[in-house]
Formats: structure tokens, C-alpha cells, sequence
């Protein structure tokens, strides 16, 4: 068995409504079919694929536990960014060293870190410079948009 990449992962939330415009608006992804469950919830899509699934719970916690974050493999950094700063919504922007990979760092509206990944060529200079970067959507304790280097 080998792992490949990330096929979906799962939040559960307190405001469905919210979270779906947020996965959607801010990453782009699109409402799709999603089998008739008996709980509420969505299924988003990336390029065909269901990669985020929601589903609506009155406390906002699944029955899995805890999700650090998950990461996405994207492309273009400053058009993410862009619209993540047209959105309202903060971020933070991070260059690994040793590899020159940009992660953008999110926060959806019920706490879910996302990690989105960019390749070490793409210009990074556009994205960091950010004259409005309080996330209106971010949770109050998450950074704002700002450009670091970190360790790989």
C-alpha cells in the first residue's frame, strides 16, 4: 500500500451555511453531489473530486476528535491570496528554507487550519506584500497576513 495524496477530508460545523461559503469563496471549490446521508452537510469539489466534506453538527464537534490541519497542493499564490484579501479573510505566508516551498495558512470559520501549498517557483512577493490582511472570517486568535521562513 502506498499513500498518494489527500483524498477528502472532513469538518464539522456549527453553521453550515457559513463554512460552505468559506471552502467555496475563499478556495474555490464547488458544491457538488453528495449521497442522501440522514445529517446535514455538503460535499465541495476540487478539479471533479469531493475533497471536503461537511457536515452539520449542533456543537460544530464530529465524532473524530481533533484535525491539526490538512494540506492542499495549490497554484497560484498571489491569485489565492488576492482573493483571500478581497475576502476579508487572514492568512499567513510561510517559505520553507531548504525546499523554497510557500504555505499559506487559513483558518475556516469554525477553527480548522488549512495549509496550502505552493511550488518554490512561484513569486511569493506579490502575496506577502498585504495591505489588508485581518481575516473577518479568521478566528480572532489567528495571525494575520505576514511573511516568515521557517525550518523544513
Amino acid at each position: 500500500m502506498a499513500v498518494h495524496h489527500v483524498q477528502h477530508f472532513t469538518v464539522a460545523t456549527k453553521d453550515l451555511a457559513v463554512c460552505k461559503r468559506f471552502y467555496i469563496g475563499a478556495l474555490g471549490l464547488t458544491d457538488g453531489w453528495r449521497p442522501p446521508f440522514r445529517f446535514p452537510g455538503a460535499w465541495l469539489y476540487a478539479e471533479g473530486q469531493p475533497i471536503v466534506h461537511l457536515i452539520g453538527a449542533d456543537d460544530g464537534v464530529g465524532r473524530g476528535g481533533v484535525l491539526d490541519h490538512v494540506a492542499l497542493q495549490c497554484s497560484d499564490v498571489a491569485g489565492v491570496t488576492c482573493r483571500l484579501r478581497d475576502l476579508g479573510i487572514g492568512f499567513e505566508i510561510r517559505t520553507q528554507v531548504a525546499s523554497g516551498l510557500h504555505q499559506v495558512f487559513v483558518w475556516d470559520p469554525d477553527g480548522a487550519k488549512i495549509e496550502l501549498n505552493f511550488p518554490a517557483s512561484e513569486d511569493v512577493s506579490r502575496a506577502a506584500a498585504s495591505p489588508k490582511a485581518v481575516g473577518a472570517m479568521a478566528p480572532a486568535a489567528k495571525p494575520k497576513a505576514k511573511a516568515s521562513k521557517v525550518p523544513a
